[in-house]
Formats: C-alpha cells, sequence, structure tokens
C-alpha cells in the first residue's frame, strides 16, 4: 500500500514538474513571457521525486553498494554483513530523520516563503522527514524479516 503511495505520488511529481517545464518553454520561447514561479515548482516537484525515489531504490537495494567483503562470504557470515550494514543504514536513516524534522521546524518557525511560488519553504524541506521516515520503515520492516530467518538457519546447522 505505501508502495503504490509513493508510486503514485512520483508520477504525479513528475507530471506536474513536465507540464511545468513544457509550459515553461513555451512562455519563454514562444510567448516571450519568463513566469519564474514554474521553474520553482519543477524544481521543488524534482527535490520530491529525488527523495521518493531514494527510499524505493533503497528498499529494492539499488543503490550503489561495496560488495567486495559480501561477495566473498556465503552463508550465515553473508547474512549476518548484510544485516549490520542494514543497521548501520538504519541508524544512519534515523540521524538524518531527526535532523530532517529540526530542518522543518526551523523553516517552521522563520516563516521562510518561496520567491516565485509564495509557499512556505517548509513544504519542500518536508520531503525530507517524509523520505527519510520512509526508508527508515523500509529498513525495519526488512531488518524484522530477516533476524528470523537468520535464527532458522542458525537452528539448521
Amino acid at each position: 500500500m505505501v508502495q503504490k503511495i509513493e508510486k503514485a505520488a512520483i508520477i504525479l511529481f513528475f507530471s506536474v514538474m513536465t507540464a511545468a517545464m513544457i509550459l515553461q518553454v513555451v512562455n519563454r520561447n514562444i510567448l516571450h513571457i519568463n513566469i519564474g514561479w514554474l521553474e520553482e515548482l519543477s524544481r521543488y516537484c524534482m527535490v520530491w521525486i529525488v527523495m521518493l525515489a531514494s527510499g524505493s531504490a533503497l528498499r529494492k537495494g539499488e543503490h550503489i553498494s561495496m560488495e567486495v567483503v559480501t561477495a566473498k562470504v556465503s552463508g550465515k557470515v553473508k547474512m549476518v554483513l548484510e544485516i549490520l550494514v542494514q543497521l548501520v543504514i538504519l541508524v544512519f536513516v534515523l540521524t538524518l530523520l531527526i535532523a530532517s524534522f529540526r530542518l522543518v521546524g526551523i523553516q517552521i518557525r522563520t516563516g521562510q516563503i518561496s520567491p516565485g511560488l509564495r509557499v512556505h519553504m517548509a513544504l519542500p524541506y518536508l520531503s525530507l522527514p517524509v523520505a527519510f521516515a520512509g526508508m527508515a520503515i523500509g529498513q525495519i520492516i526488512d531488518l524484522a524479516k530477516r533476524i528470523p530467518a537468520l535464527s532458522i538457519s542458525k537452528g539448521e546447522g
């Protein structure tokens, strides 16, 4: 369910970004009108796309990774190393989540408004905690599946 919402949001942001960029090109080159907020809208959509897609890529294991050690081991040792890597990623993502909440809080307190769209800057910054929360939840779910599998395999051999 969460993945469907995430995918729908990415599609929505991508569609809005594409439409805004096309409109901006038409306005600038054909109508000779510069509408600055279209560029800003595109930029904020891109930020949301990148952040949401990063969570999806992390869940699917599509981020670049160093497999020098795990490629040389197998079985339980490999499973333990993969769990340790996931724990490190989880701690890192939780640290970023806390920092991103602070950043959004600063934006809310200062009341900064974007120059083009005239929206509260907390909206684009909100992409950070949303994405990091999604990443953390994904890591926790995956760890909840992997750790019992490790104890089952220990009992077998």
